[in-house]
């Protein structure tokens, strides 16, 4: 994404995606009035074991045991700049507590429980989900700040494989593959959909 003044994502967009397809649903998109601050982390875990030495490290030396994380810092306020992103301009009225309806809408939003994009100046992350969500008064009394924690979903596919035959199951009367149980059983592949 951009750091550019009027880019859309200097507002702070949470954008729903759907779960099967991840079509994205920009009709039901969540904009705030401004990104305050923000942070992104990839968690990753380097192996303890020695490595041998070789012209490149060994597959398990770098190990993604946890999911990406995000968190952000966004404004809600009473006086934004303007409902679309590409308008800059004061509006000239919006009603009292304009902040603490939006905070409530966002709520809403949250509680849907869809995975997201998350688009602030300067990175965008898709299948995040929303996770801790604190709100707080502005020290200048403009608004709200909500701080929001994303993690990343990792989604799996189920695919049907064939069973491999097993002579103690199928001794014990549990199937085991063959003629006499199932010779599909699902698995799950991560990174799928």
């Amino acid at each position: 994404m951009s750091f550019l003044p009027f880019h859309p994502s200097r507002l702070g967009l949470i954008i729903p995606e759907d779960l099967l397809t991840g079509v994205y649903r920009p009709d039901r998109t969540f904009s705030f009035d401004g990104v305050i601050d923000w942070s992104a982390e990839d968690p990753t875990t380097v192996a303890r074991h020695p490595v041998e030495r070789g012209k490149r490290a060994v597959t398990d030396a770098r190990l993604k045991a946890d999911p990406r994380r995000m968190q952000a810092t966004f404004l809600l306020t009473d006086t934004p700049e303007a409902e679309s992103p590409y308008l800059p301009i004061a509006k000239p009225f919006t009603a009292p507590d304009r902040c603490v309806r939006r905070f409530a809408d966002f709520e809403r939003f949250a509680a849907a429980n869809d995975p997201v994009t998350v688009s602030v100046p300067g990175k965008s992350r898709r299948r995040m989900a929303i996770g801790t969500v604190r709100d707080r008064p502005h020290p200048n009394g403009v608004g709200l700040l909500v701080d929001v924690q994303f993690e990343e979903l990792r989604i799996v596919t189920l695919r049907t494989a064939q069973q491999i035959p097993d002579a103690d199951l199928a001794a014990a009367g549990f199937g085991g593959g063959g003629a006499s149980g199932s010779t599909f059983v699902e698995v799950g592949v991560f990174g799928g959909g």
